[in-house]
């Protein structure tokens, strides 16, 4: 005979959900959303600032970046650049059509008194006057690679370094991506010299 479904209750969404005896114990969740949610191992404002490495002047995101700037994934698996994240958290709502820039000009620092509400215009006029437009250009003779890339976040050193501890065993992939505040994908291509091929 097939076992009656018994009622309980989600633990995320309070809505009651259909169980089967067998399958209730442990069953806290409704569906796999509110599992995610609920499951989640820290409150997002706990998550976000274990990340945060604070100094005297920027506090810096030592966590995933892209293009220098750090991400962060909130509650609901949306994605959110943690500059804006630290003004939400610190300052509240950023305005519709309003930006979060850096007076430091540092994309890793998420102090709020390092940051500040602007447009789109006032992003490129603060890139402009610091003469940051000009970081992308590639000047003749330049090689734009490697530490010389404007964008690089590692040196010739780390890459050495990073490919050593790997081949000795000493540290895993992940580990190095922390330590080096880098994604483990990042630490994938070194590893395998997609990345950085002429550091030797």
């Amino acid at each position: 005979m097939a076992e009656d479904n018994l009622n309980a209750i989600c633990q995320q969404c309070g809505k009651n959900f259909h169980a089967k005896p067998s399958h209730l114990a442990g069953k806290k969740f409704c569906s796999r959303p509110c599992a995610d949610i609920g499951r989640s191992r820290a409150p997002e404002i706990t998550r976000f600032w274990r990340h945060v490495e604070k100094g005297e002047g920027c506090w810096n995101w030592i966590g995933c970046t892209e293009l220098e700037y750090g991400s962060f994934y909130r509650a609901d698996k949306s994605k959110i650049h943690t500059h804006r994240m630290a003004w939400i958290l610190e300052c509240g709502a950023i305005p519709d059509g309003k930006w979060v820039l850096h007076h430091c000009d540092n994309r890793a620092c998420v102090r709020a008194s390092h940051l500040w509400l602007g447009t789109a215009q006032d992003n490129i006029a603060d890139m402009v006057s610091k003469g940051r437009h000009l970081d992308g250009r590639k000047k003749a003779g330049e090689k734009m690679r490697g530490e010389g890339h404007f964008r690089a976040k590692l040196t010739e050193a780390d890459v050495l370094n990073i490919r050593r501890s790997y081949s000795k065993g000493q540290v895993t992939g992940t580990e190095l991506g922390r330590r080096y505040g880098v994604c483990q994908s990042t630490i994938h291509l070194i590893i395998h010299r997609h990345n950085w091929k002429h550091v030797k």
